[in-house]
């Protein structure tokens, strides 16, 4: 895959693809399926971004997932997690309390002076963001002695 110049009358991959007993324990085929999930995810140094979507790695690439049923090989292979509850409860069971002091008590106890000036940053920005004005507007016109 790496060879740069010429064509090729015949694909050394794909016959050395007939020939592998095992598509999850072969390890040319995983280094193959590796390297050209990598064009698309990030590219190889000193391969051009052009092999991308290079009719030549597909022509290989897709027997594998395809032809060789790859992906329901692997997932015959490999138990798949059961849900035991449902999102909700897993999300605010990850961010339930842990122990540990909230914001405002590490604030007031270990915080330092730089932390301190991070937070209310932050917090300023987030007040800021929050006031859009529409929401500025109708504030105003409720307040507004004209309003009346």
């Amino acid at each position: 895959m790496t060879d740069r110049g010429g064509s090729h009358d015949h694909h050394p991959t794909t016959e050395g693809l007939a020939a592998s007993v095992d598509l999850l324990t072969d390890d040319d085929v995983q280094l193959a399926l590796f390297l050209m999930y990598e064009l698309h995810y990030g590219g190889l140094e000193d391969v051009s971004d052009s092999w991308e979507w290079d009719p030549r790695p597909l022509a290989v690439r897709v027997p594998i997932e395809r032809e060789c049923e790859f992906e329901e090989t692997l997932r015959r292979s490999v138990r798949q997690p059961v849900a035991t509850r449902g999102v909700p409860e897993a999300l605010f069971a990850l961010v339930g309390d842990d122990g540990s002091p909230g914001l405002s008590a590490f604030v007031e106890r270990d915080a330092t002076a730089a932390q301190v000036r991070e937070i209310l940053a932050c917090r300023s920005i987030g007040r800021c963001s929050a006031c859009t004005g529409g929401a500025y507007a109708a504030r105003s016109s409720a307040t507004s002695p004209h309003t009346r």
